[in-house]
């Protein structure tokens, strides 16, 4: 089976007789740890075979430098990889920024046939596809969000992200990670109540909560959706 940085590089069946450093993937002795991996790396704790000495052509890919295709058609050269979120099938890789939320949005509640991995970076300052994991399923199938892997049900997904949007109208989107006294006074002259505000605060530590809060548009568009409630006094 194959591995998801394999999938990214377009690799359908994995041969070989070594494992992979990074991602534990079957593959051959063409690429050696010490070329691909500096003695500078910290991170051997979340490789998938620390003790290799090959990495397959699927992480060789994910590290290079590429000429990149963003969802809305725009071409770019000699782009690094971990700067991007991906969407990749085995003939396929994608790449978004945070201009295309609308359209990552779209993809994770119509996703394309498995199997096909979704990566979302937040930083830019790591390199996370090598470790992504592969979908199997349009149902109930994994996203990596920086470099947490939450699970996706696209019905729950859709119904987080419009809770979201009610709540950033009112407070902005930075504030649905805090929460905070000022934010319910700020939403309440918004909107005359605390009704979805509680709903959020009480649910924003779930896992699918942040997926919603990274896919939900900016204050002002989610305002043109939900205006302030105006109120008169009696």
């Amino acid at each position: 089976m194959i591995t998801a940085p394999q999938l990214f590089a377009g690799i359908k069946n994995a041969t070989g007789s070594e494992h992979c450093f990074y991602c534990g993937g079957i593959c051959g002795e063409e690429h050696s740890v010490k070329k691909y991996v500096k003695d500078t790396f910290t991170n051997r704790d979340i490789v998938r075979r620390p003790g290799s000495q090959f990495i397959c052509g699927g992480c060789v890919s994910c590290f290079e430098d590429r000429d990149i295709t963003l969802l809305n058609g725009e071409k770019r050269k000699d782009q690094w990889t971990r700067l991007y979120s991906w969407i990749f099938t085995n003939t396929t890789q994608m790449a978004a920024t945070k201009a295309h939320l609308k359209e990552i949005t779209a993809i994770l509640l119509t996703p394309p046939e498995p199997p096909f991995g979704i990566v979302l970076v937040t930083s830019g300052q790591k390199q996370l596809l090598f470790r992504s994991v592969i979908a199997w399923s349009k149902d109930n199938f994994p996203v990596m969000l920086e470099d947490e892997i939450i699970t996706v049900n696209k019905k729950e997904l859709l119904e987080k992200i419009s809770i979201a949007k009610i709540v950033v109208a009112a407070i902005g989107k930075p504030s649905l990670a805090e929460m905070e006294r000022n934010h319910a006074i700020r939403y309440f002259d918004y909107y005359g109540n605390l009704e979805s505000f509680g709903l959020w605060k009480k649910e924003m530590h779930n896992p699918i909560n942040r997926l919603a809060l990274y896919l939900s548009p900016n204050q002002k568009e989610c305002q043109n959706e939900h205006p302030r409630i105006e109120r008169t006094n009696s």
